[in-house]
């Protein structure tokens, strides 16, 4: 076989091996959710999506639902760097869940720092667990950071975020809650 020949053979082979695995991390990367009929999940609960993420509801409330949450309402709302410089936290926020009134919650999420729909998946349950956390009485936000968690009234000023009681619960139980999100989800 002449060179030339050799030459054209390698060329197409790198060329369909380079398309093989450009398909398949498309293929990761854009993994698509399964068809839901959210009906089944809502619960009498209210979630309103005003981000650019057009999932994050059906996420929320199949999260809402796997908790036996029910009668609330929950805006997810972007985020911006005004609102999480008020936060004053020690650690990066991805998201935050702020009670506005009886069974009404705010979701905050930065969705510039979420690369990928598991991650998503990840941060909106740690987030539903705040907000179970608030629905069951076990957090109480009073005013200027300070908090009461399971009785126990905490100064969140005072505490590194990631030794807050009711946090370590949120990371603790947010993989529970996000693998059965994934198993309904994919």
């Amino acid at each position: 076989m002449s060179k030339l020949k050799k030459n054209i053979i390698y060329i197409i082979a790198a060329v369909i091996v380079v398309g093989i695995v450009i398909f398949s991390i498309s293929k990761l990367s854009n993994n698509s959710f399964k068809k839901i009929d959210l009906d089944n999940y809502k619960n009498n609960n209210m979630v309103i999506n005003t981000t650019n993420v057009a999932y994050l509801d059906t996420i929320s409330y199949i999260g809402l639902d796997q908790m036996n949450v029910n009668n609330v309402n929950l805006m997810i709302t972007k985020t911006n760097s005004e609102i999480l410089k008020h936060l004053k936290n020690d650690i990066k926020t991805e998201a935050f869940i702020n009670k506005n009134g009886n069974h009404s919650y705010s979701m905050y999420i930065d969705i510039n720092s979420i690369n990928s729909r598991n991650e998503y998946i990840k941060t909106i349950s740690h987030e539903l667990i705040h907000l179970n956390q608030y629905e069951n009485g076990d957090l109480k936000a009073l005013h200027h950071n300070i908090f009461v968690f399971k009785g126990d009234t905490v100064n969140a000023n005072k505490i590194n975020y990631n030794k807050r009681v009711w946090e370590l619960e949120a990371y603790r139980k947010q993989y529970n809650l996000s693998d059965k999100i994934e198993s309904i989800v994919w």
